[in-house]
């Protein structure tokens, strides 16, 4: 009976245990997230705002009553109180700043992030310019700015402007410098300053001022007879400032070689040194115009070789080839890296050759044969090898067919076509595309070359505001004359001939003149060349309304189609074949 019990009353605690897990709970439910609301805030600087939080159960259902504790991230930003709201701090900077506001409940914390902008400008005040200004003055004008409060505001872009830049100019920082001109009484300008519809303007005097120098550019040009050069005279005050408004009086000292016309316009009349001077208000300067059979420029760093494969051609075509390579000798200045081949076959650029020298430019291999008579092929000519480091030619070659150059022998274009495919092998038009040097877009609708300094010298040299406000024009085979031959060999890679016509680079021969202009030399530079701008020809951009009044002339001859690399090459002659990304 004893036994009984005892198992009779530890069954009874047992039940009872049991029967505990069906009464409810009376803990606290836990917390399973809390939810910031809104979740992001933009105040403005010193503004206020009220942030909740939601406390949430497992169930997804709000829990009431909840203890929560903020806190922000950055006091320095924002405040926050037990109650969620928020207050900005005073944002004296130009750049926003942005910090959390954290609720923590039951061990759950939820954020939201505060942004607050820059205090908004209510006035800006410019420190008043006392003296007037002289020559050579160089004059910061300080600028305030504050808010509704009063309180200093920095780090804003403040937008300078002068309302007459015949005197006085100003530049983004708020320096002035007087710009200088002659006469008898100071001028007048004001200076203007805003952010945004807030500014303020100040007063600026400057003086007259006298010429002390002239000068003149290009300072030594070198012309070949029958070219022409645009010298441009400049008078200058004693800090060096430039002077417009300056009459000059040209004068050629040696006329039989050089003449100059009444705005500076040279013409180079015979081999030799001739002199120009330009004067003006008592000063002068005197520049020494070489007029040489190649019209080039003793040469800079760069190196090429013209090296005969074959049969050596005839003199005048080694005259030709001679000053090609001469002028481009003057274009490029800058050195490049020298290449070291050893026992390489370069067999795909020129047939059985193979190259155990260091080259340190570019190697030109040059070759007259017969091909197909007159009229037909021409010939080709590109980049073989490039640099691996810069994508620029070490390796080249250039082939005609004989029959042709004695037609253009005869018809006095010769000089005009090696000059053109030689340009074709230091890069020009044939590695411009996306698989190198990436200075081409819109191929086969829209082609043009997007090289700044090219469109720069378009616009600024050429007169070619209208077709180069974005881009240069590449030729698209339309706007030709009818009966022009345009394919694979001159689309993309030539400049658009119904807007340059004859200038060089065109895909199509001009009998009388193909000047090597600015905007080919600044191709060059965009290329990568150390380029002389200054040994460009004289040319400008046919104007619209020339070109509607005038229809194009019949079709011209073609120039041979430029062929493209096949190997890049690293400083030790180690050659990697070119595997074309996009085709061309």
């Amino acid at each position: 009976m004893r036994q009984f019990w005892k198992g009779a009353v530890g069954a009874a605690a047992l039940m009872a245990v049991a029967g505990s897990c069906d009464t409810p709970s009376t803990g606290p439910v836990p917390v399973a997230t809390v939810v910031v609301a809104p979740g992001s805030v933009v105040l403005q600087s010193g503004a206020d705002t009220t942030v909740t939080a939601s406390v949430i159960g497992p169930s997804g259902a709000p829990i009431e009553g909840r203890l929560v504790l903020w806190a922000a991230a950055d006091s320095g930003v924002v405040t926050v109180t037990g109650a969620g709201e928020v207050a900005a701090s005073l944002v004296l900077g130009g750049i926003a700043r942005q910090t959390v506001v954290s609720a923590t409940a039951g061990g759950r914390t939820g954020t939201a992030t505060i942004t607050v902008l820059p205090s908004v400008v209510d006035t800006l005040r410019l420190t008043p310019i006392g003296d007037p200004l002289e020559d050579g003055d160089v004059v910061p004008v300080e600028a305030t700015l504050t808010d509704s409060l009063g309180n200093i505001l920095t780090g804003r872009t403040i937008m300078w402007t002068s309302r007459d830049i015949a005197v006085a100019r100003v530049d983004a920082q708020g320096v002035v410098r007087p710009t200088a001109f002659l006469g008898s009484d100071p001028r007048t300008t004001w200076i203007v300053a805003a952010v945004g519809d807030v500014s303020d303007s100040v007063e600026v005097s400057v003086l007259p001022t006298t010429i002390e120098s002239v000068t003149v550019s290009p300072g030594e040009p070198f012309l070949a007879p029958g070219w022409t050069k645009q010298l441009r005279a400049t008078a200058r005050t004693g800090s060096g400032a430039a002077v417009n408004g300056v009459d000059f009086t040209w004068e050629a000292l040696d006329a039989a070689v050089v003449s100059v016309n009444g705005t500076g316009r040279s013409e180079a009349l015979a081999l030799g040194t001739g002199r120009v001077v330009a004067a003006a208000l008592g000063f002068a300067d005197t520049v020494t115009v070489s007029v040489t059979s190649c019209g080039a420029a003793p040469p800079g760093e760069y190196q090429l070789e013209v090296r005969y494969v074959g049969a050596t051609p005839s003199a005048a075509v080694q005259d030709a080839f001679n000053c090609a390579a001469a002028r481009l000798r003057a274009v490029i200045r800058a050195p490049l890296s020298s290449i070291s081949f050893v026992n390489e076959d370069i067999g795909q650029c020129v047939s059985g050759q193979v190259l155990n020298e260091v080259v340190p430019g570019l190697l030109v291999l040059a070759s007259v044969e017969a091909i197909d008579g007159p009229g037909g092929v021409l010939g080709s000519a590109g980049p073989c090898y490039l640099r691996n480091s810069n994508l620029l030619p070490v390796v080249g070659r250039m082939r005609f067919d004989s029959a042709d150059l004695n037609e253009l022998i005869e018809e006095g274009t010769l000089s005009s076509v090696i000059l053109h495919e030689m340009l074709h092998v230091v890069g020009v038009g044939t590695i411009w595309d996306s698989n190198f040097l990436n200075l081409n877009a819109g191929l086969g609708s829209t082609p043009r070359f997007t090289g700044p300094l090219a469109r720069t010298a378009c616009v600024e040299e050429h007169g070619g505001a209208i077709p180069c406000a974005n881009w240069v024009p590449l030729e698209n085979c339309q706007d030709l004359a009818e009966g022009t031959v345009c394919g694979v060999g001159t689309i993309n890679s030539h400049w658009k001939e119904s807007v340059f016509d004859t200038e060089l680079m065109t895909g199509y021969l001009d009998p009388d003149s193909t000047p090597f202009s600015a905007m080919t030399i600044q191709a060059l530079a965009d290329m990568g060349y150390g380029v002389d701008v200054d040994q460009s020809n004289d040319y400008l951009v046919p104007g619209a309304t020339l070109r509607a009044a005038s229809p194009l002339r019949g079709p011209q001859r073609r120039m041979p189609a430029p062929i493209r690399p096949t190997h890049v090459v690293d400083p030790f002659g180690r050659s990697t074949p070119i595997i074309l990304l996009t085709p061309y």
